[in-house]
């Protein structure tokens, strides 16, 4: 086991910088009104906290009443990966068939679409922050069969007519990443690791993309 410190040079040490620098400047002012709320909050005296106590207890209260609404086979193989869509319209699952599914997030919990995005097992799934796929899909679902199964082409298009923007990142069993249309679309592979991916997720802003492997 490795106990010292290490560090990998990039290959672009610019775009490194930069990107670090676009992710401060994002991030540091959302840290210092976190920071003024929190104070604010602590200036506030007994009333303060008893607010705080009361949406705590509400948000307990809560989730000690959820129940199940809805349950479906998702695949034939293991889900790896579920996420619901930026506007909590839509579920998107993944899983080692190599398959990716869009549902509806309700207690119908219909199939929309699925396409296949690997021959070899998916290990995660994430939605781009920015992505609004739930008019496409209901414009192009009167036509289309939603239980139909993925055939073997990888980015099959999807129902809807949206353009090339990125609204889902898969990770990949083959090292790999990949970035989708709404459409099923794939815009993009990303290479460079040298094991299997275990997640992927957005960077809120939307301009970058994390993944997280089991190689060194």
């Amino acid at each position: 086991m490795q106990q010292e410190l290490f560090y990998t040079e990039p290959d672009d040490t610019e775009a490194l910088r930069a990107a670090r620098k676009a992710i401060a400047a994002w991030s540091l002012p959302r840290a210092a009104a976190r920071i003024a709320a929190a104070k604010q909050q602590q200036a506030g005296g007994i009333a303060a906290l008893k607010a705080l106590d009361a949406a705590r207890f509400a948000s307990e209260s809560a989730a000690a009443h959820l129940s199940q609404i809805s349950s479906e086979i998702g695949d034939d193989r293991p889900i790896q990966g579920v996420q619901f869509s930026p506007d909590g319209s839509l579920l998107a699952t993944c899983g080692w068939s190599g398959n990716v599914a869009v549902w509806t997030a309700d207690a119908a919990c219909k199939r929309v679409w699925v396409f296949r995005a690997s021959a070899e097992r998916l290990t995660g799934i994430a939605w781009h922050p920015n992505a609004r796929p739930t008019l496409h899909l209901q414009a192009g679902a009167k036509g289309a069969d939603s239980n139909a199964a993925a055939n073997g082409m990888e980015g099959q298009e999807g129902p809807g007519a949206a353009d090339d923007t990125v609204a889902l990142a898969t990770g990949c069993a083959d090292g790999t990443a990949a970035v989708w249309s709404v459409k099923g679309k794939l815009l993009r592979k990303l290479e460079g690791h040298t094991d299997r991916l275990g997640r992927v997720a957005f960077h809120p802003m939307g301009h970058h993309l994390a993944t997280a492997s089991y190689d060194m």
